[in-house]
């Protein structure tokens, strides 16, 4: 699976979450080869709208971002730690 259709199934995850708008426009940097941008784009929603995260979504968040040579040590991805459930 390349990263552009991991980080689209990701965007998928929160379908019902995030409203329309937010995952067509990850969606949308994704479609323009910005995947950085996109997860980006992406932890500020959850983050901006307190969506609670599971421990799996929180690190296929993690993974990708390491992936993407992100430092998963930003106040973006630890804010998102705290959104995380913990059953």
């Amino acid at each position: 699976m390349t990263q552009d259709e991991e980080l689209r199934q990701l965007a998928n995850v929160f379908v019902g979450k995030l409203d329309e708008f937010h995952i067509d426009a990850v969606k949308e940097y994704i479609d323009h080869g910005e995947n950085t941008l996109a997860l980006e784009m992406l932890c500020d929603f959850l983050g901006d709208h307190g969506v609670v995260l599971s421990t799996f979504e929180y690190q296929e968040i993690t993974r990708l971002g390491v992936l993407l040579n992100l430092d998963i040590n930003d106040a973006r991805f630890t804010y998102l730690q705290t959104l995380m459930t913990t059953h």
